[in-house]
């Protein structure tokens, strides 16, 4: 007779519902967990997902979840008419690590100690946790709920139907020329970029992107401008590749090109993002970009143009980008489709001047082999066929109007509370905070609550005499979405203000 869950056992799997990890996530965590300690042990037969559902409380979809995740992994297995069973190649005696893995593992963490230099600097970097979900008001996301799904389906099938051995191969580490040619024609168009394809190289994201440019362009010990304040992944990138980040303030115009130079006038390169600042959401005017361009052509220096969610133009003429009026070919251009599209693409672009092409393209090549053909392919049909200009024409209406509706409750809502004022590009504005209300505090309180935000303080390397605020993505959620979020934001701000 197989060995049945017990209910003592069962009850060790807790839900919290106030937590932003998925309760399907914290059944598997404490699933998986119960069977690496030995208190599940081989063979043993697991309730039914009927019989979870109730005694967790949740809905039987998401116990099916976990235990497809945990079959998946190999934790679990299936038998046809009998039920779910721990796996039989799992020990019945708790995991008890060599006295090896203990002599590596601290109480705290990885012994740093153990690893390289460069190990330490990544280790001892922060990064930001990711969301299976959209949630108000995750900023950096698209809508995701308007993604053309069907379109996108019959496109991929079409892929994988043709027979084409070429396609099934590794293929080229720069990317499938079809789509290295639409992207240069599109960029030509859209954002008054000027190359070749074969300057465009395709990669898996835009972090890939970064890294791969600090590895290229950047000597351990070399300084780069940074904007201040500016996406943290910035500063853990150049740092892990043992390069300076220098704080260089952004007022009204963008970068502070003079301040830059009393900092440090030496600088191998700068750090931009000049048509949307992240994360104040200025726009750089055509003398500041002349400004930057004079310096990198005087100073050999490079500039890296991050150019991520241009496309979302609300008002006015679309600024071209500042890889176009460049003439010395200081600028390495950075692109993607996340913000267009979805971040699950994992797919995004370089464009690099002509004489990057071969460093860059072997930097990637000893590392991958690149973004799947198939889904290359896929993309390349996509924006020749004309799907990506319809489709960031009718994202620019959707977005339009959830920013107006995120204004409109706040205005609503918490006024006294949170100051927000529409933007012309991006997806997300700056809720600016009085100033007895702290930023980490309201965002800690909101995250209790289900409420995905970030603190602007956070965005600085020091600190600093700014206004505290919270980042609000208004294009990841349905605006009814947005108007609950924004009541329950407000709930959090006023019990923060009354603590």
């Amino acid at each position: 007779m197989p060995k049945k869950l017990d209910g003592a056992i069962l009850g060790a799997v807790q839900i919290d519902r106030d937590a932003s990890i998925l309760l399907h996530h914290q059944i598997f965590s404490g699933m998986r967990d119960l069977i690496l300690s030995g208190s599940l042990g081989s063979g043993v037969r697991l309730p039914s997902t009927r019989v979870m559902m109730q005694e967790l409380g949740v809905s039987r979809n998401t116990v099916r979840q976990a235990y497809d995740q945990l079959i998946a992994e190999g934790y679990l297995y299936g038998r046809d008419g009998s039920g779910t069973f721990v796996a039989t190649d799992i020990p019945d005696t708790p995991f008890e690590p060599s006295d090896f893995v203990q002599s590596f593992v601290a109480n705290e963490g990885t012994n740093v100690a153990s690893l390289s230099e460069r190990g330490r600097k990544i280790a001892n970097r922060v990064v930001l946790p990711g969301f299976g979900e959209a949630r108000p008001f995750a900023a950096s996301l698209p809508a995701l709920d308007q993604f053309p799904s069907k379109l996108w389906n019959r496109v991929m099938a079409r892929q994988w139907n043709r027979q084409d051995l070429k396609r099934q191969g590794y293929g080229d580490v720069a990317g499938y020329r079809p789509l290295r040619e639409a992207v240069a024609t599109y960029l030509g168009s859209a954002r008054g970029v000027v190359c070749e394809w074969k300057q465009i190289v395709i990669l898996s994201g835009t972090q890939q992107a970064f890294d791969i440019i600090a590895n290229i362009l950047l000597d351990p010990g070399d300084s780069v401008w940074v904007e201040e304040p500016s996406f943290r992944g910035i500063h853990n990138i150049l740092e892990a590749a043992g390069a300076r980040p220098v704080p260089v303030p952004v007022d009204q115009y963008g970068l502070n090109v003079e301040a830059g130079l009393a900092q440090d006038a030496d600088a191998r390169a700068v750090i931009i993002s000049p048509s949307h600042q992240y994360p104040l959401g200025v726009s750089m005017p055509f003398p500041r970009r002349l400004e930057v361009l004079g310096w990198a052509s005087r100073t050999n220096g490079w500039v890296i143009e991050d150019d991520t969610d241009s496309e979302f133009r609300y008002a006015g003429k679309t600024i071209p980008a500042l890889q176009g009026i460049d003439r010395h070919e200081r600028v390495v251009y950075v692109g993607t489709f996340s913000k267009i599209l979805s971040p699950a693409l994992r797919m995004a672009y370089l464009v690099v001047p002509k004489g990057l092409i071969d460093p860059v393209t072997t930097a990637i090549g000893i590392v991958s082999r690149g973004v799947t053909t198939q889904l290359q392919s896929a993309m390349a049909d996509f924006m020749t066929e004309g799907h990506l200009a319809t489709h960031i024409r009718r994202m620019r209406k959707v977005c339009l109007e959830r920013q107006q509706v995120l204004v409109e409750a706040v205005r609503r809502e918490c006024s006294d509370l949170l100051e927000v004022s529409p933007t012309d590009t991006g997806l997300h504005l700056v809720g600016w905070l009085p100033d007895d209300v702290d930023d980490v505090d309201a965002y800690e309180r909101a995250t209790k609550l289900g409420i995905e935000t970030y603190p602007i303080s956070k965005y600085y390397s020091s600190p600093h005499n700014q206004r505290g605020g919270l980042m609000l993505g208004f294009a990841s959620a349905p605006p009814e979405e947005i108007t609950r979020g924004v009541r329950i934001l407000a709930k959090a701000l006023h019990d923060v203000r009354a603590s």
